[in-house]
């Protein structure tokens, strides 16, 4: 009987504990949501390099509201100039969405975040995401060569740390396997006395 009341509390103690977790997991978000504090730009952008799948220097060459989003994202067509990360096409047809702590996510910018003038060069980092290039961060473009930097060393690290992964399976693979009628039991001549 103790054992099924203790196995009982030991059930509610775990559920108690990943209820909090949620809770507290849940209000991260949502606080992260409404009033997050932003890096500084150019630390944004190297944290933002980390999550990006493409990063590349471009000009905006055409600015508009998109009709289905809340009044404060933009869509951008913006004229490629140099890819540091991923195949972007010479014209960019891509969203500025707000990513927590690194690009404002309210309805307006009263920072001047995202860029509002045409022919500027500037850094974009973002993600494809359902097909659309949503632009999480954005740098200045007189900083670009310390994020290139930033992108070739997170690519190099990343295929290094594939090849120890790759390395290490291979190793587990090639592990010699002694077959059975080799082995030779010691105890055996034990286990009948």
């Amino acid at each position: 009987m103790k054992r099924i009341f203790g196995t009982f509390y030991t059930l509610r103690t775990v559920a108690l504990l990943s209820a909090t977790l949620l809770t507290l997991a849940s209000t991260q978000v949502f606080a992260c949501q409404t009033n997050a504090e932003l890096l500084p730009r150019k630390e944004a952008m190297m944290k933002a390099i980390s999550l990006s799948d493409y990063v590349f220097v471009g000009s905006v060459t055409r600015l508009y509201r998109l009709p289905d989003h809340y009044e404060g994202v933009k869509g951008a067509v913006i004229n490629l100039q140099e890819s540091f990360r991923g195949d972007v096409p010479v014209f960019v047809d891509a969203s500025f969405t707000g990513y927590c702590g690194i690009s404002p996510s309210d309805k307006k910018d009263p920072d001047g975040y995202w860029p509002a003038e045409l022919n500027e060069n500037y850094v974009f980092a973002g993600n494809m995401i359902d097909g659309e290039l949503m632009i999480i961060a954005v740098g200045e473009e007189y900083d670009a060569t310390a994020f290139a930097s930033e992108v070739t060393l997170q690519d190099a690290m990343a295929k290094i740390a594939a090849e120890k992964e790759q390395k290490r399976k291979k190793k587990e693979d090639d592990k010699i396997e002694i077959p059975e009628h080799l082995k030779i039991d010691h105890l055996a001549e034990f286990e009948d006395e």
